[in-house]
């Protein structure tokens, strides 16, 4: 079962959407960099999302599927 969605660009490894431990869908958007070792919080997306798919096209990354709560 995906909860969350996971993309690898260039290096880096996104993350964006989920469940809390409560079961309610985040908006958390986050980049891990395995040479460094190191999380950065970016931006948040505009509603909450779980379930969810995390395409790269163009330069671009875009969450698609699930849309969970409109905030």
């Amino acid at each position: 079962m995906i909860i969350f969605s996971t993309q690898a660009v260039i290096s880096y490894h996104w993350f964006t959407g989920g469940l809390s431990e409560l079961g309610e869908e985040l908006k958390v958007f986050e980049c891990y960099n395995p040479v460094c070792d190191t999380w950065i919080r970016q931006p948040d997306m505009r509603h909450r999302r779980a379930y969810l798919g995390l395409v790269a096209l163009g330069g671009s990354l875009y969450a698609v599927g699930k849309l969970c709560k409109m905030d």
